[in-house]
């Protein structure tokens, strides 16, 4: 197989992972229990239809596992920060996704979003003040909730940590 310039080969197991964590809102499975996505959620993830949704997951995923090796980097980062650059990435591209797009839905229409993949092909850094909110808001949510604090690792894997980040993302901010 000859790719064009520009194409990529991705495994149906990434997409799944990202769908699962962005589209579905399931950060925790879809970073920490792969196999959901040829069980549990099969049926939500590749159910046909259009696929510039899955390309937006993707797209937005592999941009914050990029910014999150760069974000690693940096001196003085607190623990909690680096436990989440290291396992947290799922989350923050969850986080980031609805910043940068203003929602969670992903049915605005073709054009909305070809737009929108384009924009995250041709400058995938657009989204690295998403990347560094989102952060900084997982952080507060940990920092604020002592069992999430107290375990970050579980916290992560956690359906109630899931919800409370849509929760959080969904709250007006003062």
């Amino acid at each position: 197989m000859t790719l064009r310039p520009g194409q990529k080969i991705v495994s149906n197991e990434y997409v799944g992972q990202a769908y699962l964590a962005i589209a579905l809102k399931k950060p925790g499975d879809g970073r920490g229990r792969k196999y959901k996505v040829w069980a549990d959620y099969y049926s939500q993830i590749f159910r046909g239809g259009i696929i510039e949704p899955h390309v937006i997951c993707l797209e937005i995923s592999v941009a914050a596992h990029t910014w999150s090796r760069t974000a690693r980097r940096h001196r003085n980062i607190t623990e909690t920060r680096q436990k989440l650059l290291n396992k947290g990435v799922f989350h923050i591209a969850r986080m980031a996704a609805f910043l940068w797009r203003g929602s969670d839905a992903l049915n605005q229409g073709d054009t909305v979003l070809q737009t929108q993949i384009t924009t995250l092909r041709e400058a995938p850094e657009t989204l690295n003040p998403h990347f560094d909110e989102a952060l900084n808001r997982l952080e507060t949510l940990i920092s604020a909730n002592p069992d999430f604090a107290s375990d970050i690792d579980a916290s992560l894997k956690s359906a109630l940590f899931d919800t409370s980040i849509t929760r959080a993302l969904h709250t007006p901010v003062n």
